[in-house]
């Protein structure tokens, strides 16, 4: 005879765990429908680093930000009349594999692989001016 009790319970049983939230002091709340588990982004503090410009001459790549291991993000905006392209593999050139933008956009490096080497630009004109933060 075994010293463990067997429980005969349906197939379609589920074992269940009550979650609850609340802060510390606080009502814990049972999560439900009416209740649901808050989630959602929080942010971090970061400090920008300016890395805006203008294209020296144009047609010839330029260093946007120089390489830098503890990048944890940046942004580029083109706020002139014509595409300027990015490249963080290497040069920047007037096509592909460089990222192209548009008058107007915006490119932001992903969360989730940021580049640490230099971030090379190129635009057709001197004088092409764009937006950039590092952080």
């Amino acid at each position: 005879m075994s010293s463990n009790p067997v429980i005969d319970a349906p197939a379609t049983f589920v074992p269940r765990t009550a979650v609850s939230f609340g802060g510390a002091g606080d009502v814990a709340t049972a999560v439900d429908a009416a209740h649901p588990m808050p989630v959602g982004p929080r942010g971090v503090a970061v400090s920008y680093v300016d890395r805006s410009g203008v294209i020296a001459a144009g047609g010839t790549a330029q260093i946007a930000a120089v390489a830098n291991s503890a990048r944890q993000g940046f942004f580029v905006q083109n706020i002139s009349t014509a595409d300027l392209w990015l490249s963080s593999v290497g040069t920047a050139l007037a096509g592909s594999p460089s990222l192209r933008i548009a008058p107007g956009q915006l490119y932001e490096s992903p969360a989730h692989g940021v580049p640490s080497g230099a971030i090379s630009i190129i635009g057709a004109t001197t004088g092409q001016a764009y937006v950039a933060r590092e952080w």
